[in-house]
């Protein structure tokens, strides 16, 4: 696909060999450009827009005027299919590559020069904004510079034997962005000749990259389904599309009701001259080959149908407010992209000290947290009120937690001492002796009666939140409680050890009722969901399980990192899990959408700017995200989303979704349609990759 220069007519090349031109405001087919004998892979408008150049599998590449519709030129390229093509910055020449390993320059006078890269297929060539470079990738791995004037080959990214099928140069020349069969997006700078950044987060090859026409943000396409929007100066995931799909409709009296789903449209391919698309029929595939080419996805077996929702190329429009997706199923999404807003700071590292629990106020109004310097802040949600220190004195704060009434507030603090702050009173009215090691989980009950404890000694101790005095203790840990999580009817409570086990007691009598022992790790963190069927654990080797409760405790592995979960939260309405890993990842998982008894999918995955998630908590009444971390920083996150329903609206026969959906990376959150997007969402943070390539001569 490509748009006109001036943003009105978009162009998509389809395996029946024909260009076909679009009105991207209407939708309205305004030509078809017949002539090749075979599908169309790569197109591309002149700069002036005068011209549309066509690349084909039947090795040549055609110049048409879009006006008449009429052939200007036709060019036999090499002895294979041609795969890509890309205009000189004045519009004089033509750079395409081919399948045999040629490149070749056109000009007013036909091949001007040819060259070779190497005896195998050329995937992507692109030529620099400022004519002077040539840059080619293909399956041997790295990119290839080459001087546009001599045709001479001057440098080259030496990097591993891992085909790169996406290669775009940054607007402004400085650095060229690749898309390779590992799932990773690469950032080179062109001028110091090295890599500057690796991004991760996809999970399957990466197809397709489109700059945002300033060059601060780029766009990347995967096999895994997902497109991605990156902010290129943090590296940041600013937010994460999957294919259109329906959202649940909003309520005026909901404060977690989702914003509209920005407008979008549908175009399909008609299935023959001046026919409406016909559902039986196989559409017609846009700007790329079929799936039994060299370029389609491998990653499925031969006689695997590939799913029509799979996209495949992506054009971002010249006024940056909206993008362009090819599907396998022959048709072309065009939609506007949300406006990531910068997340809240409520605390900085510079202010020293670690962040270490967090826990909001049922009002939502104010977030106390536990400390690394010994204190317990409160800090009110508005901006110009400071955060106020309950105590001092104390070397450590562990964890904190807000009674459902919002009058008390616990805190584990200096290893085994509980204490009580009454919000009323303004002072400390209990302290709850009994653990003889580090307490390092607290959890009132939903009900408000009781108070859960856990240390390092193993034992589960219950409080009476009338008199402030034990009613229970429940051994039957060999090591120490790391989580505690209540059952929505404040009947059970679920503990986390270290010695690998669930267990789960009934606070009346104090019994054992189950032991969870599926996984052999240190249990970090336990959420149970609102209705009580699901109870998440989070292990500390990146193990993330669900039991489902409603169906005989059936234990199913939700998600695999390769570091510790140290937080989970579930939000209040139930259908959205939010997990926090050691080393900043951050992953959202979903409900919405999923089938009866099945867990929650995975919706966003990225890295917290900033040390290992310490605490997570959820904003009462709203969408909002508390992220605290090691390094002292404490956000609040906007994480307003469109979530996806359980059924679907479809068109076209059925054949697949008719919205968009678009899963909104913390820190961004939906403006309209047709807004142009802005970096500065922190989560999703990608570091510099390990090895450092450089140019080589």
């Amino acid at each position: 696909m490509a748009w006109s220069p001036d943003g009105q007519t978009l162009a998509s090349g389809g395996r029946d060999g024909a260009a076909r031109l679009w009105n991207t405001t209407t939708g309205e087919l305004l030509a078809t450009l017949s002539g090749h004998l075979s599908s169309i892979r790569t197109l591309e408008w002149s700069p002036d827009g005068q011209l549309l150049a066509t690349g084909s599998i039947d090795s040549t590449v055609q110049l048409w005027d879009p006006q008449t519709g009429k052939v200007v030129s036709a060019i036999k390229n090499g002895a294979r299919g041609v795969s890509s093509l890309s205009w000189s910055p004045d519009g004089s020449r033509l750079v395409t590559a081919s399948d045999d390993g040629f490149l070749q320059i056109l000009g007013s006078s036909g091949i001007e020069q040819l060259f070779a890269e190497r005896r195998d297929l050329v995937g992507r060539v692109a030529w620099s904004p400022d004519g002077q470079y040539i840059a080619s990738a293909g399956a041997g791995g790295g990119v290839q510079l080459w001087d546009a004037a001599s045709g001479d080959r001057v440098a080259g990214i030496r990097d591993a034997n891992i085909r790169t099928w996406a290669l775009a140069w940054a607007p402004d020349g400085s650095m060229i962005a690749t898309g390779r069969a590992d799932a990773a997006v690469r950032l080179w700078d062109f001028k110091a000749g090295e890599c500057v950044g690796v991004l991760y987060g996809h999970a399957d090859s990466v197809r397709d990259l489109a700059w945002s026409p300033d060059g601060t943000m780029l766009l990347s396409v995967s096999d895994d389904r997902t497109q991605r929007l990156w902010d290129v100066a943090s590296h940041v995931c600013l937010a994460l599309l999957h294919e259109p799909i329906k959202a649940p409709p909003a309520t005026n009296n909901s404060p977690n009701a989702a914003p509209p789903v920005p407008s979008h449209q549908v175009i399909q391919a008609p299935t023959g001259t001046g026919a409406a698309p016909q559902p039986r029929r196989r559409p017609t595939l846009l700007a790329r080959p079929s799936p039994r080419s060299e370029h389609a996805p491998q990653d499925r077996p031969p006689n695997q149908r590939l799913p029509q929702d799979w996209a495949l190329s992506v054009a971002w429009s010249p006024d940056g407010l909206r993008v362009a997706t090819g599907m396998l199923d022959g048709e072309v999404v065009i939609r506007g992209l949300p406006v990531p807003r910068r997340p809240a700071e409520l605390a900085s590292p510079e202010a020293g000290g670690q962040v270490l629990a967090i826990d909001w106020r049922p009002d939502g109004a104010v977030l106390a947290s536990g400390d690394g310097d010994g204190a317990i802040r409160l800090r009110p949600l508005r901006r110009r009120d400071q955060p106020v220190s309950l105590i001092d004195g104390a070397t450590w704060v562990s964890h904190v937690a807000w009674h459902p009434s919002g009058r008390f507030l616990a805190a584990a603090v200096d290893r085994s001492e509980v204490i009580i702050w009454d919000a009323t009173e303004r002072q400390v009215i209990a302290r709850l002796p009994g653990h003889t090691g580090f307490v390092r989980a607290l959890a009132f009950s939903a009900d408000g009666r009781h108070l859960a404890s856990g240390a390092n000694g193993g034992t589960v101790r219950i409080w009476d939140v009338d008199t402030w005095t034990e009613l229970r203790v429940m051994r039957g840990h060999q090591r120490g409680i790391l989580a505690l999580a209540w059952s929505a009817d404040s009947t059970q409570v679920a503990s986390g050890s270290d010695d690998w086990s669930v267990r789960v007691w009934d606070v009346a009598t104090g019994a054992c009722l189950r032991v969870l022992e599926d996984h052999p790790a240190w249990v970090r963190s336990l959420a149970w969901s609102n209705d009580s069927r699901w109870l998440a654990a989070g292990y500390d080797d990146g193990v993330l399980f669900m039991w489902d409760t409603a169906n005989g405790w059936t234990g199913k592995l939700v998600g695999e990192q390769p570091v510790a979960i140290s937080a989970l939260r579930w939000h209040q309405t139930g259908s959205l899990l939010a997990a926090g890993f050691d080393d900043g990842r951050l992953r959202l998982f979903s409900t919405a959408g999923t089938a009866a008894g099945s867990p929650p999918k995975a919706i966003f995955e990225g890295r917290w700017k900033g040390g290992g998630v310490t605490d997570l908590a959820w904003q009462p009444g709203a969408s909002n995200l508390a992220v605290a971390d090691k390094d002292g920083r404490l956000e609040l996150c906007d994480l307003t989303m469109p979530l996806p329903s359980t059924q679907a609206a479809t068109t076209n026969g059925g054949r697949r979704p008719a919205q968009l959906s678009m899963e909104v990376a913390p820190g961004a959150r939906w403006q309209g349609p047709g807004q142009r997007p802005l970096p500065g969402g922190r989560t999703g943070e990608q570091r510099i990759h390990e090895t450092n390539p450089r140019w080589a001569q």
